[in-house]
């Protein structure tokens, strides 16, 4: 029940990014739900990003547990969203492309501002060792969700759209990469 307001807010958020150029287009159901999920899956992150952002020194274990909690929903996400992203057949359409390609940049932008988020308060989750630890242990299995999504996407993306994914996931491997070096992972 604590979290129904987020998922509905995430949700709203993921069909209003998108929704009516869904409606519009010539985009199979399939595909019009891994470009919904990708979408949630930014909000999400963009929730983190404002959670870690609202964190403070010598915070309770209370605030590091609620971000903890917004991870596990976030990866929740992630997973829907490749199981929906994987299974879908190969790409026939622009329209289709052109909105996962959007997708995937609002994406690509909210990893990075919330990985950064996280690096820049690194100094006061240090003095939080629970929220210390949840982080540590949670950039790994996003970083492991992300390059998966990523993968999945890349593997169905015509050749001539490719540097625009691959780009995008170089911009979010190099901020996980960033992340990751600041906490020793």
């Amino acid at each position: 029940m604590r979290y129904s307001f987020a998922i509905v807010s995430v949700a709203l958020l993921a069909l209003s990014v998108n929704g009516t150029n869904l409606v519009k287009s010539q985009i199979a159901d399939r595909a019009k739900k891994c470009i919904l999920n990708i979408n949630a899956v930014s909000s999400q992150f963009q929730i983190l990003k404002t959670s870690v952002d609202g964190f403070v020194i010598y915070e309770d274990y209370d605030e590091g547990v609620a971000i903890h909690k917004k991870e596990q929903l976030l990866e929740d996400f992630l997973q829907e969203s490749c199981r929906n992203c994987c299974t879908q057949a190969a790409r026939v359409t622009d329209d289709q492309i052109v909105a996962e390609v959007d997708s995937i940049s609002l994406l690509s932008a909210d990893v990075a501002g919330a990985l950064c988020s996280i690096r820049e308060k690194k100094y006061i989750f240090d003095y939080s060792p629970v929220t210390y630890a949840y982080i540590r242990a949670y950039l790994v299995d996003l970083d492991t969700q992300v390059d998966r999504l990523f993968g999945c996407l890349t593997s169905k993306t015509p050749e001539q759209y490719l540097p625009y994914i691959l780009g995008h996931r170089a911009n979010t491997d190099q901020a996980f990469s960033e992340t990751k070096f600041a906490y020793g992972v």
